[in-house]
């Protein structure tokens, strides 16, 4: 066999160029690798104060020592911004995007023993860069603005949109998937520790609330989004395998039962029974007033018309006057009734013995006939429980009042 002088050296150095090679690609992927930012989600548990009933997340961009970092926070918003107040009634409000530092976002929320969680997203180096690119951008004070919404545009839903771009569409399976509660069910949900609060977003919520939702909507909630995400799986890219999105979990801050919020439960409260049995209870004090005191029938005769009559007139200015579309159009003014306040003489006239004339009666009896007619509204709301209520409620108010007319009649003076 024939033998060529150097042909040994020639492979020596040919396989030594290939091992440099591949060391040298090996260590640049490792230096990218470690130098591509730490990205995770933060999600805050419930405080005390209405507007943190709903909890609360952040991405989290670590430094280089994986002990500190720059905390993005889509929830920030001034009392003292320029009309805040009005902005909040018309449905106008302005949120923000604010920076902070880890140490110092977990202090205060240390402070008011509200637990902190952490995932640490699995994203690639390109992935991580690009969404610390576009968080910065974002964060400048020319960008940093946005037109808030409770349920299409806040913290969660900015997260949520941010991170499906940057993953090339990763978290689009969560719009085919069902959502486990409507937005009504999540907002008696979160509430629920605060009964006036859920009262009265329970209140003002209209058919749009009840609607069918997917995951994608539902994730509107902090805690919804930290779960959802724990089922989203990354693709496969050339240098990494198909997997999920969140590497990693921790508790940064524990919650403190002392000076934490109640934590919600994990379904709405069932609002059925408590309204009938308030309704049956009112039904009892107006009969008893009737029967026993006109001053007392005509103050609760008098406060039912004008809650009714005030709680519709709010349920016709948000459809009317306002952005905020998950309140629209509101079946519940059936048995909220502006035209309550129209029988406010009637009751007048009723407790002070007068007969009452065909207008007076029409104007008692409309409002269990709208409030009977309200009971179809469930097909499209979630309001039956305001049905239990008011329209036995309705019902003694017209007919206590006709009885009291009849039981004190105006005295005939004879004729001489």
């Amino acid at each position: 066999m024939s033998h060529r002088p150097g042909a040994g050296w020639l492979g020596a150095c040919i396989a030594l160029g290939l091992l440099l090679a591949v060391g040298s690609t090996a260590v640049r992927a490792q230096d990218s690798e470690a130098s591509a930012p730490r990205i995770s989600l933060l999600t805050f548990g419930p405080g005390e104060i209405y507007w943190q009933r709903f909890g609360h997340n952040a991405l989290l961009v670590r430094d280089r020592s994986g002990r500190g970092g720059t905390v993005y926070n889509y929830g920030y918003f001034d009392f003292a911004q320029e009309n805040f107040f009005q902005n909040f009634i018309f449905g106008r409000m302005q949120y923000r995007l604010a920076t902070g530092r880890l140490d110092q976002t977990l202090s205060q929320y240390h402070y008011e023993g509200r637990e902190v969680r952490e995932q640490r997203l699995d994203l690639s180096p390109a992935q991580a860069r690009a969404l610390e690119a576009f968080l910065r951008w974002n964060a400048r004070p020319e960008n940093a603005d946005y037109r808030y919404d409770y349920f299409l545009e806040a913290c969660s839903t900015r997260i949520r949109d941010a991170l499906d771009r940057i993953t090339g569409g990763a978290l689009q399976p969560l719009q085919q998937t069902p959502a486990r509660l409507t937005l009504r069910e999540q907002v008696l949900r979160l509430t629920a520790p605060d009964p006036l609060l859920m009262l009265g977003l329970d209140l003002i919520l209209g058919p749009a609330a009840d609607a069918p939702r997917t995951l994608w909507e539902e994730s509107f909630v902090p805690e919804v989004l930290e779960q959802a995400l724990r089922g989203v799986q990354l693709p496969a890219s050339e240098a990494l395998e198909s997997r999920s999105i969140v590497k990693s979990e921790h508790t940064l801050v524990a919650r403190d039962p002392r000076r934490g919020a109640v934590l919600p439960p994990e379904d709405p409260p069932p609002l059925a029974s408590a309204f009938l049995g308030a309704g049956l209870l009112w039904v009892a004090l107006l009969l008893l007033a009737q029967r026993y005191s006109r001053v007392a029938w005509a103050g609760l005769a008098g406060l039912q018309l004008l809650i009714a009559g005030a709680a519709g007139l709010i349920m016709v200015f948000i459809t009317a006057a306002t952005a905020h579309w998950a309140g629209w159009y509101n079946l519940s003014a059936a048995f909220y009734n502006p035209l309550a306040w129209l029988a406010l003489p009637a009751v007048w006239a009723a407790a002070r013995g007068r007969v009452l004339h065909r207008g007076h009666r029409a104007l008692l009896w409309m409002l269990p006939a709208l409030a009977a007619v309200g009971l179809f509204a469930p097909l499209w709301q979630d309001n039956l429980h305001h049905a239990l209520f008011w329209l036995p409620a309705h019902l003694a108010l017209a007919w206590s009042a006709l009885r009291m007319a009849r039981q004190h009649p105006p005295h005939a003076t004879a004729a001489a």
